[in-house]
């Protein structure tokens, strides 16, 4: 063949310019008094070109130095982000809101990122957390049943708690959801009891169902807490993939030890005919030493147990890895993950934090045991994440941190530890439209410095629209500040999806709690709501709220339920209305005139030394008069905020006459202060509001 020439083009063009940033927007530590230090994973990354080099520093704004970071400094590429352990310490301090910032800079100074930190310490000494905040179960009309899913009750806090277990179905559909038992004890120096949820669509047609099933207990500070259950009932002859679960096992020993006990795999088949399947198992050396059964076997519509029970005979200290393959005869294979890791002879396992003696850890070991390889799940329902996680010499994690991050854009998940090994939590894809995803799940033990990843992909399918709550989008209504706390009468913004039929504005006074087939609860209580639409949902937050702790918010529209979003709730938030609606320029600050009019401390009529200035305000707190949620503040008693309030103008301190409610209106706060002397001259004037322990993004008003 005669040579031929083939022009080539290399281009060069210039670097991408560094483009720092972190992986969540802001940190949250909920803990109780007496509690021990809790940490925290902040990633930064570069999702630019080249590297950038960076200091970080913690700062708190009140409750001494209970924040710390490490390390203090990093450099961060496309390919190489950086881990930050962030450790909150509540040593000595009372139960309280605390707020706290971190600030990344570039070496160079070119590049400054700010997250906000907050930590709650709540009273009791003890919180509700839960393993899974919503769970998806898969059934066909006619089919075989849908196996229970159980659900950890874990006491982050310290003694026991009593709780109370109830399910519940919105009102005019057939009572299909249960949980068992309906009730128990959780103890934080014990194994965390587990509920049942169970589900029977008999005499339901096909379609997507909502429920919840709810968690109470009278001496945690954060009850009640709830988890989203969705049925999605599949029309009678779908083709319906068998479910395999759990999708991973994980089994340690000791080198010259006996074999481990024996672990079960439910094979459900969703369908109303007979399935069968064959299977073979893989080993990445070769080994043949996972043993199961059965090997194959016909599945009637419902469960059957596969058990399986590895032979450690003969095998030397050393992490191995394999895979039990079913293949079944409507076409579909699912895979086991089986992880086995062997200590040294001599070693005796212990948790992680505590090293094995006879055994060093040089890395972490996460296997998901719910989602398997080349999974598919509903785009738009809750998804739950377990993992198991246990060190190169067989310890368990039961501290440090389990994250899972999405390629889809999902924020990243932190999952709970069940003090056990076991790790969990409850996926809410926001990005439906990507039909595929990688699931990246990271364990981290900074003080020893292990750490380890799993990786995962797999596809979504669906095109459900149930109502969701935005990732940190519950937020004050005034500042729109991002990850603050909210407080109790506050004025908040909820964003997200689905959230209401229609748009509506609250027609009168007394507001109501539904609006345009949209309702909210915070905490159980229902809010009542100014504005509702798809995208955005305007409400106040019920007196009665719980402070110093987290609780959940559930946004329900008609029938159907989002899963629960977490906020914070401090005695007060506050937050200044500004003119643009951005929460940082103009504030709605008017100078108030000896003729009862006000006019705009803005341009046209700057403020002045002496000058009586209202202010309009949210996130106040409770006030000194019963007010009725969502009803107009009385003229007579006027309500007083009971939290001090103090204002800052300019950087000095000015008289506060009034702080409370406005009489006439629902929600809304106002300050009467006066401008003090030796404030400078400006069109930028900073202007802020403390109450309690909480200080407000500065808003500006013009001086002269």
């Amino acid at each position: 063949m005669p040579a031929q020439t083939v022009a080539v083009t290399l281009v060069v063009q210039s670097a991408s310019p560094p483009k720092f940033a972190t992986d969540n927007a802001g940190v949250a530590f909920t803990l109780v008094r007496g509690q021990a230090p809790a940490t925290k994973r902040l990633v930064a990354l570069n999702n630019g070109g080249g590297s950038v080099q960076f200091g970080v520093t913690a700062k708190t704004s009140s409750g001494g130095n209970w924040l710390s970071v490490s390390p203090a400094q990093g450099m961060v590429t496309a390919s190489a982000p950086v881990s930050l352990t962030v450790t909150a310490d509540p040593t000595g301090l009372d139960p309280n809101t605390y707020t706290g910032v971190l600030t990344l800079a570039a070496s160079d100074g070119s590049i400054t990122l700010t997250v906000p930190v907050t930590m709650t310490i709540s009273a009791s000494g003890q919180a509700i957390r839960l393993s899974q905040t919503g769970l998806t179960f898969t059934a066909v009309v006619g089919g075989g049943a849908t196996p229970a899913q159980n659900v950890t009750v874990l006491n982050t806090g310290t003694g026991t708690f009593d709780f109370s277990a109830t399910a519940s179905v919105p009102a005019g559909t057939p009572n299909w959801l249960s949980v068992t038992p309906p009730g128990g004890t959780s103890d934080a120096s014990k194994p965390f009891p587990t509920i049942a949820v169970s589900v029977a669509p008999t005499g339901l047609s096909a379609g997507d169902y909502y429920g919840q099933v709810t968690i109470q207990s009278r001496s945690a500070d954060n009850s009640p807490e709830a988890i989203t259950v969705v049925l999605h009932l599949l029309a009678a002859g779908t083709a319906a993939t068998p479910l395999v679960l759990p999708a991973g096992l994980v089994f340690t020993g000791v080198a010259g030890g006996g074999d481990p006990s024996s672990q079960t795999v439910t094979v459900t088949n969703l369908t109303a005919t007979q399935l069968s399947f064959g299977s073979s198992v893989a080993t990445l050396d070769g080994g043949k030493y996972i043993v199961y059964q059965p090997v194959s076997s016909a599945v009637a519509p419902g469960s059957i147990q596969l058990t399986v029970q590895p032979m450690f005979s003969g095998l030397t200290a050393g992490i191995y890895r394999g895979a039990i393959v079913l293949i079944f005869s409507d076409g579909s294979i699912q895979t086991i993950g089986v992880l086995i890791v062997i200590a040294p002879a001599g070693t005796k396992i212990g948790s992680a934090e505590r090293a094995a003696s006879g055994c060093t850890p040089t890395q972490l070991l996460p296997l998901v045991t719910s989602l398997g390889a080349n999974f598919n799940v509903p785009a738009s329902f809750p998804a739950t994440i377990n993992a198991r996680v246990v060190d190169d010499c067989g310890s368990p994690l039961t501290s440090g941190t389990v994250v899972s991050s999405f390629s889809n854009g999902d924020p990243p998940l932190p999952l709970v530890s069940s003090a056990d090994g076991n790790w969990s939590a409850t996926w809410v894809n926001r990005h439906p439209d990507q039909r595929s995803v990688t699931i990246v799940t990271t364990a981290e033990l900074a003080a020893q410095h292990l750490s380890g990843s799993a990786t995962l992909s797999g596809a979504l399918n669906g095109s459900a629209n149930p109502p969701l709550i935005a990732a940190g989008g519950v937020i004050s209504a005034s500042s729109f500040a991002l990850q603050m706390p909210g407080a109790p009468g506050a004025m908040i913004s909820i964003f997200g999806s689905q959230l209401s039929s229609g748009t509506a504005q609250a027609p009168s006074l007394p507001l109501g709690t539904q609006l345009a087939g949209t309702t909210l609860t915070v905490a159980g209580l229902s809010m009542p709501l100014l504005y509702s639409s798809g995208g955005q949902v305007n409400a106040l937050l019920p007196f009665g709220v719980p402070v110093n702790t987290p609780v959940q918010v559930i946004a329900t529209n008609g029938a159907q339920i989002s899963v629960p979003e977490e906020i914070q709730i401090a005695s007060a938030q506050p937050g200044v209305f500004t003119v643009d609606g951005s929460g940082k320029n103009q504030g709605h600050i008017y100078v108030a005139a000896l003729d009862g009019s006000a006019h705009l401390a803005g341009p046209n009529s700057p403020a002045r030394s002496g000058d009586v200035l209202v202010m309009y305000c949210a996130g106040l707190g409770p006030v000194n008069v019963a007010v009725a949620d969502g009803a107009a503040s009385p003229f007579s008693p006027i309500a007083f905020a009971t939290n001090p309030v103090s204002v800052s103008i300019g950087g000095i301190n000015a008289q506060v006459a009034f702080a409370g409610l406005t009489p006439g209106f629902a929600g809304l706060y106002q300050i009467n202060t006066v401008v003090p002397a030796g404030v400078l001259a400006g069109d930028r004037v900073l202007v802020t509001v403390t109450s309690g322990t909480q200080t407000s993004p500065p808003v500006t008003i013009v001086v002269r």
